[in-house]
């Protein structure tokens, strides 16, 4: 099957193998796609050492390149050192001095084989179960974009392109421009509309304020752009680390960030922010003068099972009270 990708959906592209190639800190993000008898490199991210470039091709079948399995086989590769494995250790890929790679396979509404998402690391590099979890968001985001393709191609162009904008005006309305996620208005009605979905089913509705630590030094340093690179590789960290169907992440004001979590405990909302707090440690949020610059968040957590006649205020107020406490006893902290 062959159906050009528009412009706009490649930019888009080129952002979230920009923004992987970032976070997990490797000279490579790449979107390759077959072509024929040939693999394609659709989008490479731009980032230092990249070896490859958009529109390389080559003959897929017997080419012993690591996608060329991920493909044949429909599933996940992980190779840490191919220099030290047998199989690998004469792959094409070497010769660009990319020892490591993890890929996924990339699949049309059809479940029939487009290409792979995949980072390579020209140094040992096991990645983590994070990583893994980022590529598969990706590669989700990626086979929506081609099941939407592949829809408007079957319909008129005039209703397919009133759907898109209307699409698109809906979640501008509601989305933060910067990070991409719920802006502090839509958080607020959906924060209204689980609340009573949560009183009538008399189920836990937990809440989560994050808050970036030392956000004025890192403007100071570095500069507002860097800045707003920080927030966005934040953002996307919750997006990975709460995901499942139902939570929430918005940008409620500055460097504080809300995570809603329906049919979620306080115990288990304070492992997730636990979890999430943890991540962020290790999360590269941008790179200056060759160094990669992380950073902390604090973490307020409150939940509770509302009862009709129950004020959300005070659940919201209680994170926040969390939030501050975490402040106080040092940052880089959670509490509940």
């Amino acid at each position: 099957m062959h159906i050009d990708i528009p412009g706009g959906v490649l930019e888009k592209w080129q952002n979230i193998v920009d923004t992987m190639a970032k976070i997990i800190a490797v000279p490579a993000g790449l979107i390759m796609r077959i072509v024929d008898d040939d693999i394609q490199v659709l989008v490479s991210s731009q980032t230092e050492g990249n070896p490859y470039h958009p529109g390389d091709r080559e003959k897929l079948p017997g080419s012993g390149l690591y996608c060329e399995t991920v493909i044949r086989k429909n599933t996940q590769l992980l190779v840490p050192d191919a220099r030290q494995d047998e199989h690998w250790r004469n792959n094409p890929d070497i010769r660009l001095n990319m020892v490591s790679y993890l890929g996924f396979p990339i699949r049309w509404p059809d479940q029939t084989p487009f290409g792979t998402i995949c980072v390579l690391d020209n140094k040992k590099n096991a990645y983590s179960q994070l990583h893994e979890h980022l590529l598969t968001q990706f590669r989700d985001v990626i086979e929506q974009y081609l099941q939407l393709i592949h829809v408007n191609v079957q319909l008129s162009v005039a209703k397919a392109e009133m759907e898109v904008l209307n699409g698109q005006l809906k979640v501008l309305a509601s989305t933060d421009s910067l990070t991409g996620v719920l802006n502090r208005r839509r958080f607020d009605e959906v924060f209204e509309q689980e609340w009573r979905r949560a009183a009538r089913a008399h189920t836990p509705l937990s809440l989560l304020l994050v808050d970036v630590d030392h956000f004025k030094h890192l403007n100071d340093d570095f500069g507002h752009l860097r800045g707003d690179d920080a927030l966005k590789m934040v953002a996307l960290a919750l997006r990975t680390m709460a995901a499942r169907a139902g939570d929430v992440v918005a940008r409620y004001g500055g460097e504080e960030f809300a995570v809603l979590l329906p049919r979620t405990s306080p115990d288990k909302a304070q492992l997730l922010a636990e979890t999430i707090r943890r991540g962020i440690e290790r999360t590269v949020l941008f790179k200056a003068e060759n160094d990669n610059i992380t950073g902390t968040v604090c973490i307020g957590v409150a939940g509770q099972i509302p009862a009709e006649g129950d004020d959300p205020l005070q659940m919201m107020q209680a994170a926040d009270m969390a939030l501050y406490r975490a402040k106080l006893r040092g940052r880089n902290r959670v509490e509940a």
